[in-house]
């Protein structure tokens, strides 16, 4: 019976292990580097992007104004490559005046995230 419950116990810890390290590695991360308000209807995006596997990623990108509502917003995809770091520059077209540029996610494409 200890033998049981010892085996279970040991069981249980290696799959929180296991699950705390796949989860602390996603296969994708990324951080926006910086923004340019260009023009009243333009705002670009600099964004850096991890891919552990060299995995398709897809972005969602927006710009906000000073009242904090969202004025452009696009997605885009960075064709799968070698696993690594890379940045890129997006631009928004926006509706007016932007102050700001926002990085809202970066997946592995398709992944429905």
């Amino acid at each position: 019976m200890i033998c049981g419950v010892a085996l279970v116990a040991v069981a249980g810890l290696g799959w929180l292990l296991w699950t705390a390290t796949a989860l602390s590695s996603p296969p994708v991360s990324a951080q926006l580097r910086g923004f340019a308000i260009e023009s009243e209807h333009l705002t670009s995006v600099t964004i850096t992007v991890l891919r552990r596997q060299g995995d398709a990623v897809r972005c969602h990108v927006y710009a906000q104004a000073t009242d904090h509502a969202t004025v452009g917003e696009r997605s885009f995809d960075i064709p799968a490559g070698e696993a690594g770091t890379i940045t890129v520059e997006q631009d928004i077209v926006t509706e007016r005046a932007a102050v700001s540029g926002v990085l809202r996610s970066c997946e592995v494409a398709g992944s429905g995230g």
